[in-house]
């Protein structure tokens, strides 16, 4: 009997437990598919991203990743970069990684360059129609930590 008071216990804590989990967005980033199309206005065929429910629950909404930045510029202040779920000798350009563990980042204030991993947190835009930006946008990104 005491037992199962104390199952009932621990399943009840966990239920009402006020500590959020932190979601892995980087694992729900990867659930995209892709399917091949000719593009209209070129001709050529092209792949397209195709954003499962679970993915199309995200756009719109506020999301922390935890990564590394790809500057495109300079290494000064940063307020348009990518970020990368790993390290640069290891990311999607560098031929370790696919394309959904970058995100195109706009950031809300200039981010300093480090080659330390750092938390961001932005509205997700998944974008599968415009191909001179990446399939995962984040808008008014704010550095965390």
């Amino acid at each position: 009997m005491n037992n199962n008071l104390l199952i009932f216990s621990l399943i009840v804590i966990n239920l009402f437990n006020p500590i959020k989990k932190e979601e892995d967005y980087w694992r729900v980033l990867s659930k995209v598919t892709y399917k091949t199309e000719k593009d209209t206005d070129t001709g050529f065929e092209i792949e397209r991203p195709v954003f499962d429910d679970v993915l199309l629950r995200y756009d719109g909404k506020e999301i922390t990743l935890k990564g590394y930045i790809l500057p495109l510029d300079q290494l000064g202040g940063q307020d348009y970069f990518m970020f990368s779920q790993f390290p640069y000798n290891t990311c999607f350009f560098c031929g370790g990684a696919g394309p959904e563990t970058v995100v195109e980042v706009y950031a809300s204030h200039q981010i300093r360059f480090t080659n330390d991993a750092v938390t961001i947190k932005g509205k997700l835009k998944l974008n599968k129609d415009n191909p001179d930006h990446h399939m995962y946008i984040l808008n008014k990104a704010e550095l965390l930590k």
